[in-house]
């Protein structure tokens, strides 16, 4: 026993052992006014995990819906097809290759050795003169080399790249299918009755079909004077003289009005039942001012089906459809997760993600609207780049995944590193490249981003000793190769990867410290949570909507509140930043009260994310550890978790003081605890036992909170 100088007279009391002192502390510990907390990090993680995986499966649906309608628009496998059907009519043409006989004389279009026919590819042009004879021979037979290798398939012959939603037969020199302006049909024509009405009135707003040679190189002809002059009707009926000598002039005019409007020289067109491949002829003026005539020129392939319009369209629909419920779902976790303030806003309107998702909308938007404005190849590429924008926001959208958490976070950590490293790098880059060019470049670069290129390869690969380089100078070659090797491959390019590797383990360090945030502290146990009867209910009308029957509130609010709570425990105590927070009810009162959210808010937080004190230890013998609970810088309830930070002797000092009020409110409960028995139980043991004892007292539970 003791004196009452503590505040508690001395009661008469039977002698106990340690065995019924530690049982009468468990039955003060069990009652049922237990103080419970509300784990606010996890409880906070569960309510971002449900927006960002809604958020997720909005997006990929939007995401995989765009993806199936531009691959099947763009019908790419069944145009490869097509292109190789496209190669084999051209190996039909009569004569031989140039390529394939010295003596093949382009005056003549013979060789002068075998007095065969001879042809070039179009890719083999030089200058106008090439051009005017690929226009006027080769391409206006291909049609009925075509129709030997594909009897069913349709061809035709454009002047303009656009595409064929703006084409109609006055832009076809000739067509096997008929196109009008503004459609998307494009059914087979009757050639017979084409072919005889052009023929009896050519016209350039009209087109015969692609299997009569002698009528697609008539048409041929109106179509070059149609563009150069403007005249609609061939007054002097079907030409009778198709011979380039006789039009040359025709030709010319619309050769260099092509190049002047740097628009196609003829656009082919292969449909095999409206599912189509499209090979467009460019050509390009190259130093006329000291090569009069010379061009350069290239080819460029598109695809395109359209015999599956509804299908298309109702792709189309749905993908409307997620891209508005992916948008307003993003507005609405920016809005319970990054817009507490006007300030919040500003700053979310400069993170970069912010801009990544306005593009993954606005681009396959303006897709769709230049769809009829651009040409094929223009509008594949723009495709193109919408899906790999679409699919940079989904990376960031699936952080929600663990793995792809950790991949973000190492990008993130390595932005700034890698930032100043690629200045370093374009420095290297742009330097190395001036001096490959100015040893090798007359006769190994033809421009100045190819020698660019050329150094970012060996930078990625490694350098090579090229062979022409060696020969034009074997020291310079050798020496730009070791400087390449060691300054480039051998040292940035380590640098590069090292940066990475050294991000990706700080961002798996980092996940462990998140876990260790939302943890429970030591000394705290997870209160179980109820079985309910309405848990598949209550689960199906909160994935498919906001609103959480469990809470009597929508889960973007209650992310709001505690975002809000954690916010001030925090501001109050610093040293809880990346730490455990448990929050009372009443803390959680005004962050719910600010998002409109009611008591069954905090009611439904206290039932799935409670947590208390552990139960009171068995007692533990003298000499043995303290329990966990007693354990230094264990967080206890942000209530009390700014005293955390006493001296030794200050602590030792409390200590004595909880045991003291601990036996004397024992006394007056007559519960009595032998003194000698509280000097075992842990300093966290000892509060509960004070909190308990004042409430069976009529005083307040924990008026008084004691933390060491």
């Amino acid at each position: 026993g003791r004196s009452g100088s503590r505040g508690a007279p001395l009661r008469d009391c039977k002698c106990i052992t340690m065995e019924e002192g530690a049982g009468s502390a468990a039955r003060i510990l069990d009652g049922p006014a237990a103080v419970r907390y509300i784990r606010a990090r996890k409880a906070l993680n569960y309510f971002k995990f449900r927006l960002r995986l809604k958020g997720l499966v909005l997006y990929f649906c939007f995401f995989i819906t765009k993806f199936v309608h531009y691959n099947l628009e763009t019908d790419w496998i069944y145009a490869a097809e097509t292109v190789n059907l496209f190669r084999r009519a051209m190996d039909r043409q009569e004569g031989i290759n140039a390529n394939e006989d010295p003596w093949c004389d382009k005056k003549l279009q013979r060789s002068t050795h075998t007095g065969e026919a001879c042809w070039w590819s179009f890719m083999e042009s030089k200058n106008t003169d090439d051009l005017l004879m690929f226009l006027t021979g080769r391409i206006t037979v291909f049609a009925g080399h075509m129709k030997k290798v594909c009897p069913e398939c349709d061809v035709s012959i454009a002047a303009v790249g656009l595409s064929l939603e703006s084409l109609s037969l006055e832009k076809f020199a000739c067509a096997d299918f008929d196109s009008v302006k503004g459609s998307n049909y494009y059914p087979p024509r009757d050639c017979r009755v084409a072919d005889s009405v052009w023929s009896a009135n050519p016209r350039a707003d009209l087109a015969p079909c692609c299997e009569n040679e002698t009528l697609v190189q008539a048409s041929m002809i109106v179509m070059a004077h149609a563009v150069t002059e403007g005249q609609q009707v061939w007054t002097t009926g079907l030409p009778s003289d198709l011979s380039v000598q006789s039009y040359q002039e025709t030709w010319k005019k619309f050769i260099g009005r092509q190049l002047d409007a740097e628009d196609s020289l003829a656009q082919l067109v292969i449909s095999r039942g409206q599912r189509m491949a499209g090979i467009n002829f460019k050509a390009k003026k190259m130093n006329w001012e000291w090569s009069p005539g010379s061009v350069t020129v290239t080819k460029t392939y598109w695809s395109r089906r359209y015999d599956i319009p509804g299908t298309l369209n109702w792709l189309k629909v749905f993908a409307l459809l997620f891209a508005i419920l992916s948008g307003i779902h993003y507005l609405i976790e920016c809005f319970a997760m990054y817009m507490s303030s006007r300030a919040d806003v500003v700053k979310w309107a400069q993170r970069p993600l912010t801009w990544l998702t306005l593009a993954s909308y606005v681009f396959p938007i303006v897709a769709a609207i230049q769809d009829s404005a651009v040409n094929a190849v223009a509008w594949t590429v723009m495709v193109a780049a919408s899906e790999v924008v679409m699919l940079a926001r989904l990376f960031f959208e699936a952080e929600v995944i663990p793995p792809c958490r950790i991949l973000l976070k190492t990008m993130r950590l390595a932005s700034g590193p890698l930032a100043t490293l690629s200045g370093v790098l374009f420095v290297f880059i742009i330097l190395l490249a001036g001096i490959c060019g100015m040893l090798f470049g007359p006769f190994r670069y033809s421009d100045v981003g190819g020698a660019i290129m050329d150094v970012v390869g060996q930078f990625s690969t490694g350098p090579v000793i090229d062979s022409q380089a060696d020969r034009f100078s074997p020291v310079a070659s050798k020496l730009v190769y070791f400087l390449i090797l060691f300054v480039l491959y051998l040292t940035l390019s380590q640098v590069f990867i090292t940066i990475l590797m050294d991000s990706f383990e700080a961002a798996r360090e980092d996940k462990t410290e998140h876990e260790l945030a939302q943890a429970l502290p030591e000394g705290y146990v997870q209160v179980p949570v109820p079985a309910s009867q309405h848990w598949l209910q209550h689960s199906i009308v909160g994935w498919l909507t906001y609103y959480l029957p469990d809470y009597k509130t929508t889960s973007f609010q209650l992310a709001r509140a505690l975002i809000a709570a954690i916010g001030a425990a925090e501001a109050a105590d610093p040293g809880l930043v990346r730490a455990p927070v448990l929050l009372t009810e009443e803390q959680l009162k005004e962050p719910l009260a600010s998002v409109s959210s009611g008591a069954g808010g905090s009611a439904g937080l206290l039932v799935h994310f409670a947590a208390e004190l552990a139960a009171v230890p068995p007692t533990q013998p003298a000499g043995a550890q303290p329990s966990p609970a007693a354990a230094p810088g264990v967080p206890p309830p942000p209530a009390v978790a700014g005293q955390a930070g006493r001296s030794a002797g200050n602590q030792a000092d409390r200590l004595a003081e909880l045991q003291a009020e601990v036996w004397d409110l024992s006394l007056a409960a007559d519960l009595p605890i032998p003194f000698s028995g509280l000097q075992e139980l842990s300093k966290a043991t000892l509060e509960r036992l004070a909190c308990r004892l004042r409430s069976r007292g009529g005083r307040p539970a924990c008026a008084k909170s004691w933390s060491l």
